[in-house]
């Protein structure tokens, strides 16, 4: 699938997610590309700080692939209008479930508890960037288990990523083998 496709098939399924958590919530649209005046505003939350997906750049701009993305999605949705600020990453979630954003971004996997209390795409919308990398010839650890048993230590990882999923899932399923771990600071990459 050549990129302009994938663009496309990301872009619809995005949309379906889009319209799904809107809801019905109307509000007055500022100007914009692709908006009318009684478009309906849908605000998003996205992370100020999630190369490459968003982020802050050096004039204060959020950019990013998900900022494309919904403006590209302004351009071909009539009726809608996205609002979008820059938060912290765990502010996303909390402005979602408080009702101060209709939607967020940023990443996000699915669980079991996402799941019961969010909309998400049936289709399949990206890939995974999980990986777990070591040392050309290091044969150390070659499993969580090998972490947990030599208490190695771990990148902080985003409270919202991945491997803080993998390494709670592991933590819950594992009592005897917990892998202890700090969380990553907001504004910071690993």
């Amino acid at each position: 699938m050549n990129r302009k496709s994938l663009f496309k098939v990301l872009s619809i399924g995005f949309a379906a997610l889009v319209l799904a958590a809107c809801g019905g919530n109307e509000d007055s649209a500022s100007d914009g590309a692709g908006t009318s005046e009684d478009a309906t505003t849908v605000s998003v939350a996205l992370e100020n700080d999630s190369r490459p997906l968003t982020y802050t750049d050096e004039t204060g701009e959020l950019t990013g692939y998900e900022v494309d993305l919904i403006n590209a999605l302004e351009e071909v949705i009539e009726g809608y209008s996205f609002e979008m600020e820059a938060v912290e990453a765990d502010a996303t979630q909390v402005g979602l479930d408080t009702g101060r954003y209709h939607m967020i971004g940023g990443g996000l996997y699915q669980t079991a508890e996402r799941q019961e209390a969010y909309l998400f795409p049936e289709e399949h919308t990206g890939a995974s960037v999980i990986e777990i990398w070591r040392r050309e010839g290091d044969t150390q650890y070659e499993s969580l288990e090998d972490i947990a048993d030599e208490n190695a230590t771990v990148v902080p990882p985003s409270p919202n990523g991945g491997i803080f999923n993998l390494l709670n899932t592991w933590n819950e399923e594992n009592p005897d083998q917990q892998i202890e771990f700090p969380i990553q600071e907001p504004g910071t990459t690993a």
